[in-house]
């Protein structure tokens, strides 16, 4: 045999030749990853070696060269040299040693070193010096030894990682060891240290990081925020991954003004139901001088195809314990929180449910009034029953309840309420048309409890309601800007008569006034609850029509008028008003129009029959071209808003817009005409880059009108700001940033 010369291993091919330049590329890394597409080898097979030229000796070291490529499995290593050992005894190949641009790759991964020691049974294959491809996180590094088993994690020996693109470390972790776990989908490493633009900024004796996208127990990145009320405050969260499907939330947060505070959230997601339950407690608030509370269960559960349960359970200590803390903008304006639990039983025409509710009313900060406690329903028994296209093609429908309604408040009536609503409709439907008379009738008993003067203790009504829904259907072929529509006429008359019957008597457990709009006009109730039954003699008669593209069938604008015409007075009232004389209800209008696929505008109003004017109305202008990019242009007017104010005139403005490839500005501008102020305001900046991102925004607004809807006379702006920062492929710090966008930017898209 002759003497074997000293392989090169130098790495002579482009490390990065998996790598597309592509300057459009959405994830703004200037390209992309397109894994090798590589031959496997059956399991049956073995290994198989194949290269341009050997030489093979059968007691010693045989040689291949040239284009060597082993495959065993999934696992394919190309070389430009490679020697192959036997074992002595045997006289079968044992091990390969490869060099000069050793490329090794199995599915998701990918290596590329100066030389490489493959053992093949068991699998052990140890590279120099190297570089190495997550393809599914978008991840690469480098190091100075690699050293993977059959069955164990990879192990790295003075390494890197990065999820940036190549030629751009704008963050990389170095670590004198790293090990990369598939199977956990994590990486572990000693002695790390972060580096920013090659900057060192921290070090750990020991840090994990994901390298994949999956689920991960660990700490994310402290976040921070000020503000002008509650001053400075920062959180440490910590993710655990229990399983697949539950996980834990734990954040301890400390507060400048107010302590520390700790959150807690456990979820379960599986096949027959889902649950959160969340508890937050500071032990000791030096503001308030007391321990402050919140917690919620939110709980739902299949058993089979017929049973059903559901939980939403909520409480908190205080008041003010919401505004104080909680991220979410509706929460200001939270009155009441729910507490229930319920039990649905259901079959094919029926459902039944027990329900057990009760609520806790949260009184304003203000002082401006005060939220009265609604009832607690202990219990209610729900069953309906519908059988539709049965007997004469008619539609048979039944509705009862059983209810106990108790209150805390001993100045409040007490007591039982029964009722039950029977339903027949006769549909006569036809392409071009339909017809749907509809009886009801509704029987409600109550046994009450400290009762007022005025009112007995059991009572008993009965009431038939009768309505006939009618409409058409008109279709043509049009030309409109240049494109083929089909436009609709859909005329609609809905009558509906209930006699009069005075209910004074009966005590408002749960019935309120239902808003006016375009729906409601064709609703055989007035009230929401079976304390009161509108009486009604009237017709409704409305309009529509729409243009639909004839292609796609996507309606390109629609608009719609309706009005009441009552034929007497409604004398049922709600609240000590007076009946309604008018002979007619607010004129509604509701119109849409798409100018293109992202231009849209919408609009709805309530016009005064009785005076030239709109009592309601809104308007929302919508542009959104792309995901990511939206402009909203509205504007709100409400001349008389009971228990708001008298007079709602504000303009409603916010986008999310990016200024160039890598910036995002963000913001929103709530003005009140009214009052003539600015009521609510942020704005903002987002910056992203292949491999990391950042997120500012600043807000400013009036307190109580976030709140309650109405601004103070002695009202004081609050200020607050907020950061949100991410490095790609390794860590991310959530903030309230992303809810407040959510709860007031129409078409808001979270890039984070």
């Amino acid at each position: 045999m002759p003497a074997i010369e000293p392989p090169s291993t130098e790495i002579t091919i482009d490390i990065d030749n998996d790598w597309v330049v592509d300057p459009l590329a959405e994830s703004f890394c200037g390209g992309f990853y397109i894994e090798p597409d590589w031959m496997w080898v059956a399991r049956s097979q073995g290994t198989i070696i194949d290269a341009n030229s050997s030489e093979i000796h059968p007691s010693t070291v045989s040689i291949l060269r040239g284009d060597v490529v082993a495959r065993q499995l999934d696992r394919t290593l190309r070389a430009d040299e490679a020697h192959l050992f036997r074992d002595p005894a045997t006289g079968e190949f044992v091990a390969l040693e490869a060099f000069g641009n050793v490329d090794l790759h199995e599915p998701g991964i990918r290596y590329i070193g100066e030389q490489a020691w493959y053992q093949f049974e068991p699998q052990k294959i140890t590279l120099g010096h190297g570089y190495f491809r997550f393809y599914e996180s978008h991840a690469r590094g480098q190091a100075d030894e690699t050293v993977f088993e059959e069955g164990e994690p990879v192990r790295l020996t003075r390494a890197s990682y990065t999820s940036c693109a190549p030629g751009s470390n704008q963050w990389e972790v170095r670590a004198s060891h790293l090990v990369l776990d598939e199977e956990d989908g994590r990486g572990h490493a000693r002695h790390a240290r972060l580096y920013i633009r090659d900057v060192p900024v921290l070090y750990t004796p020991y840090a994990s990081f994901p390298i994949d996208d999956r689920r991960r127990t660990g700490f994310l990145l402290p976040s921070y925020s000020y503000s002008n009320r509650y001053g400075s405050s920062g959180s440490l969260p910590f993710y655990l991954n229990l399983a697949p499907h539950y996980d834990a939330t734990i954040v301890p947060s400390y507060y400048q003004d107010n302590g520390a505070r700790i959150e807690s959230e456990v979820r379960y997601l599986s096949h027959s139901g889902r649950g959160d339950l969340g508890i937050d407690y500071m032990p000791y608030d030096e503001e308030r001088d007391e321990s402050r509370y919140a917690y919620h269960a939110d709980y739902t559960h299949r058993f089979n195809k017929n049973w059903r349960s559901d939980v939403d359970f909520n409480r908190v200590s205080d008041d003010s314990y919401l505004n104080d803390f909680s991220s979410s903008v509706s929460a200001y304006s939270t009155q009441q929180l729910n507490q229930q639990a319920k039990v649905d039983y259901s079959g094919q025409h029926w459902t039944n449910r027990i329900n057990v509710q009760a609520f806790q009313a949260l009184q304003p900060d203000d002082g401006s009034g005060t939220v009265v406690e609604q009832y607690q329903r202990v219990p209610q028994l729900l069953s309906t029953v519908y059988y539709p296209y049965a007997w004469l093609g008619m539609d048979y429908n039944l509705r009862t309840e059983y209810v106990y309604f108790n209150s805390n408040e001993s100045s409040r009536p007490t007591g039982q309420r029964i009722d039950a609503l029977g339903e027949i409709v006769w549909p006569w439907e036809r392409p071009w048309g339909y017809v749907k008379p509809t009886l009801e009738l509704q029987h409600t008993q109550y046994y009450n409890n400290d009762v007022l003067d005025n009112q007995d203790e059991t009572i008993f009504r009965t009431l038939p309601r009768v309505s006939l829904d009618s409409g058409l259907f008109f279709e043509r072929e049009v030309d409109w800007l240049k494109a083929s529509y089909l436009q609709t006429l859909e005329p609609r008359m809905y009558y509906l008569y209930v006699p009069f019957v005075d209910q004074d008597e009966i005590p408002v457990y749960d019935t309120s006034f239902r808003d006016l709009s375009f729906s409601q006009m064709f609703r055989s109730d007035r009230f929401n609850g079976a304390d009161r039954v509108g009486d009604a003699n009237q017709v409704t008669l409305a309009m529509t029509s729409r243009f639909l593209q004839s292609v796609t069938g996507r309606e390109r604008a629609r608009g719609s008028l309706g009005q009441v015409f009552f034929f007497e007075n409604q004398e049922v009232t709600l609240g000590g008003d007076g009946e309604n004389d008018d002979r007619a209800s607010a004129t509604i209008a509701e119109a849409y129009y798409a100018f293109s696929e992202a231009w849209s505008l919408r609009g709805y109003a309530e016009f005064d029959p009785n005076n030239p004017q709109i009592d309601k109305g809104t308007t929302a202008l919508q542009y959104m071209p792309e995901w990511g990019s939206v402009v909203n242009l509205g504007y709100r007017y409400v001349a008389n808003d009971p228990g708001v104010r008298e007079l709602v005139n504000q303009s409603d403005i916010s986008l999310m817009w990016p200024l160039f490839k890598r910036f995002r500005v963000l913001g929103r501008w709530n003005y009140d005409f009214d009052t003539s102020r600015s009521v609510d305001m942020y704005g903002g900046l987002e910056y992203e880059t292949c491999c990391w991102a950042v997120r500012t925004l600043a807000r400013r607004y009036i307190r109580s009108f976030v709140e309650s809807g109405r601004i103070d006379d002695d009202f004081e702006y609050d200020t607050s700001y907020f950061v949100q920062f991410q490095l790609k492929g390794l860590m991310s710090m959530s903030s309230s940033a992303t809810k407040l966008l959510q709860d007031t930017m129409p078409g808001f898209y979270d890039t984070f």
